[in-house]
């Protein structure tokens, strides 16, 4: 993803801006606790499928919060390049790791 030519200022923006979303939904559910209850309690499709929808709503604007934080604060992932070994598909009856194995002395 490229970013503008203002990077860092284009971040804090909109690391603002959702941190503004994500408290704005936080308390109009905190305000309205007691009709959000009452409905999510009565069961049914419909309040089913109004916790997740809620659900989904909380964590796509937390998440783009969280995301723009962690941007301005730098963090990377670790992009290091992992080589596969091929599968061997002869059973030696150990599992590609080299253990000692017990030998019986010739009497």
């Amino acid at each position: 993803m490229k970013m503008k030519t203002n990077g860092k200022a284009h971040l804090v923006n909109k690391a603002i801006w959702w941190g503004t979303v994500s408290l704005a939904v936080y308390a109009a559910l905190f305000m309205n606790e007691k009709t959000v209850i009452s409905y999510f309690a009565t069961g049914g499709y419909p309040a089913t499928l109004a916790v997740i929808v809620t659900a989904f709503v909380f964590s796509l604007v937390h998440g783009t919060f969280a995301h723009y934080v962690v941007e301005l604060a730098g963090l990377q992932p670790n992009c290091a390049v992992v080589e596969m070994r091929p599968r061997r598909y002869v059973h030696t009856g150990l599992d590609d790791c080299d253990v000692p194995r017990a030998r019986v002395a010739n009497l």
